[in-house]
């Protein structure tokens, strides 16, 4: 993955969101969530394609992972993103 952005994860600074150029087509884009090995590196996994986030998100809150409380913050912040678009 060639990385083009990257923040830490919200409820765990010591671990990544990252944003970037898949690692299996050149014209297509993912997202990982990565943790770091002990010598401080980027550990390998947890790259998906970005387009698959947003049903990732909705089956993990079909299944109860967040509670009423997260899936509002998650829609304000899609809505405000959805705002700077139009």
């Amino acid at each position: 993955m060639q990385v083009t952005y990257s923040e830490p994860f919200h409820y765990n600074s010591t671990l990544e969101v990252r944003y970037g150029q898949s690692s299996w087509e050149p014209t297509e884009y993912s997202v990982k969530f990565t943790w770091f090995t002990s010598a401080g590196k980027a550990a390998r996994g947890g790259e998906v394609p970005a387009e698959a986030t947003s049903q990732m998100f909705l089956v993990a809150a079909r299944k109860g992972a967040f509670s009423a409380r997260q899936i509002a913050e998650h829609i304000e912040q899609a809505s405000a993103i959805l705002i700077g678009m139009i």
